[in-house]
């Protein structure tokens, strides 16, 4: 993300809403994917290390259109 211009530091935050819109989570050892909890977790470690100095994209709607239209 960093390095096609967008701000990560939401991450976390938007694992956190799909925690929240579904609680129930798989079984760890039988998941493909870390549980959400542990996914908004090692995401907030990570960017605490990351160095985010200079300005990030938060949005942009010609990257969705683009991809959009890929798809």
């Amino acid at each position: 993300m960093v390095n096609a211009g967008y701000n990560p530091t939401a991450l976390p935050s938007f694992f956190l809403k799909m925690y929240e819109a579904n609680p129930r989570q798989p079984i760890k050892f039988l998941s493909t994917h870390p549980p959400q909890p542990d996914r908004v977790n090692n995401m907030s470690d990570y960017l605490q290390a990351f160095p985010l100095d200079r300005e990030l994209a938060i949005d942009s709607s010609d990257a969705f259109k683009i991809m959009k239209a890929r798809y």
